[in-house]
């Protein structure tokens, strides 16, 4: 499946080149979210999985004997190889057979000569640093990749001009020397630009790279749309570079995590009501916390599918929400589901996604938000202080943070009984039952690890020790007693 997604996505970029048009240069975008997707759901499900250790704990799965596998293996077969009918391509060959077709006597390719006189492919590899601008040469996105490449030095500069990045490069006055002389001229922009760029990272060292910047044009091939980045990185040190390469693979693996738990648990937890009692108490629409106020600027952190962000902007009381999540998938899925009140701007009331690490909330303002919410997610932040610091930042005076999340000693089987219980009162189980069983292993294998980290007493401590002095609300009985909330102010 990856090498045929790999095929297709050299197809679409050779088409680009030859005739230069954006719709199939910007598919490329779309293209890498869905392959990412696909790649990472069919490592993570296709692999018969016998045992996974995580320090003294052990779990034993075997996903061959789920119905979740079953149904993945059905998709799979829908997508093998087509064979096309020999009496349509026949036809299609007469056709094309007195036309003047570019390349068709060029000869077979081969991989072990041809290849040579390509030095970098533009393909979107998810190893290879790569962010995206505008035409204004102003920044649009990037990539896990060039993230950690870069250390976060390209988040929260989404449309600013990407001139505030390079300022962080090694070699900026040569940067910005080469960038005035190579795009000075608006009627003479190259159609690939090679620069060589070196950066200082703290973990890996000396990080030096070939960038090449490629032109993306209109549909008709004449206005220019943007430009793709494409970082080839070289570590002088081989150690460095295997280390960096085993970080990303790390990272990678953890927002393939998040991507396929998303449609699963977003399938499942709406319909319980011990999911909805949490949402109701972190709202405050029952137990001991305020009300959202009316018209409240809010921060809705790890967003993922957009069940806060929903609530708050559906009950069409004048709020505007800001939600924050890093995993395009359930941006996607929060999008989709908070169509009608989707904003470009903080004018009005509305929702507005935010691709973004919550640990790092630089380019949002300081002092602007009445609200910051992180359900379910502060458990997940490898540096769970230093986003709270980031979240005090951003709250005005009086502006109140509400956490909620697991508990040293949640007892995942009494949660996922009532969830079971929950779904058979409305029926829905059996309906469920694969991606009941889906959020029930990913739990067990994966999120473990994470769960029993803090009690009540350490969230208070980091609260404090993020700058927040009085702690609003605290309750130890949500989620069939096996999460926690906690509110503070600021």
């Amino acid at each position: 499946m990856a090498i045929g997604a790999l095929m297709m996505l050299a197809v679409i970029l050779l088409l680009a080149f030859v005739k230069g048009t954006s719709e199939i240069l910007l598919s490329i975008i779309a293209f890498l979210g869905v392959s990412a997707v696909v790649i990472g759901a069919g490592m993570a499900l296709g692999w018969r999985i016998s045992k996974a250790s995580f320090g003294a704990k052990e779990a034993q799965i075997t996903f061959d004997d789920h119905q979740y596998y079953e149904e993945s293996a059905a998709i799979a077969d829908l997508t093998t190889k087509k064979v096309l009918d020999e009496e349509v391509e026949e036809d299609r060959r007469n056709y094309a057979a007195d036309k003047n077709v570019p390349g068709r006597n060029a000869g077979a390719f081969d991989i072990l000569r041809d290849r040579l006189h390509f030095r970098s492919f533009p393909i979107g590899h998810r190893m290879a640093p790569m962010y995206l601008l505008d035409k204004n040469f102003r920044v649009v996105d990037w990539n896990l990749a060039f993230s950690l490449a870069f250390e976060h030095t390209m988040e929260g500069r989404r449309g600013v001009s990407v001139l505030e990045w390079t300022y962080y490069l090694d070699n900026y006055e040569e940067v910005l020397d080469h960038g005035v002389a190579a795009f000075s001229d608006p009627e003479n922009f190259p159609d690939v630009d090679v620069e060589n760029i070196r950066y200082m990272n703290d973990r890996y060292g000396v990080v030096e790279a070939v960038k090449r910047a490629y032109k993306i044009r209109d549909d008709n091939g004449i206005d220019i749309l943007g430009w793709l980045i494409i970082m080839e990185l070289s570590f002088p040190e081989i150690p460095k570079r295997l280390q960096f390469n085993e970080d990303l693979i790390r990272l990678l693996g953890v927002d393939d995590l998040w991507t396929e738990y998303a449609a699963s648990y977003d399938r499942l937890l709406p319909r319980t009501s011990v999911y909805n009692e949490l949402l109701d108490e972190m709202l405050g629409a029952t137990g001991g916390l305020d009300e959202i106020a009316d018209g409240a600027r809010v921060l809705d952190l790890g967003a993922g599918t957009g069940n806060i962000s929903y609530r708050l902007a559906s009950e069409a009381k004048g709020r505007m929400i800001i939600a924050v999540d890093n995993n395009t998938a359930m941006l996607e899925i929060l999008k989709a589901k908070c169509t009608a009140h989707l904003r470009e701007d903080d004018e009005h009331a509305g929702v507005i996604p935010i691709k973004q690490d919550i640990t790092t909330l630089f380019g949002i303002q300081e002092q602007s938000f009445d609200y910051a919410i992180l359900n379910n997610v502060l458990y997940s932040v490898s540096d769970p202080v230093s986003c709270l610091k980031e979240t005090f930042n951003v709250l005005r005076p009086g502006g109140e943070i509400r956490i909620s999340g697991p508990k040293k000693d949640t007892d995942l089987d009494a949660l996922f009984d009532r969830i079971k219980s929950d779904l058979k009162a409305v029926g829905l189980y059996d309906k469920l039952k694969r991606d009941f069983d889906h959020v029930l292993a990913i739990n067990n294998l994966r999120l473990t690890p994470f769960l029993h980290r803090w009690d009540m007493n350490d969230l208070e401590k980091m609260l404090e020790d993020a700058g927040f002095s009085e702690i609003t609300y605290r309750s130890e009985d949500v989620y069939a007693g096996q999460a926690q909330i906690i509110g503070a102010r600021k």
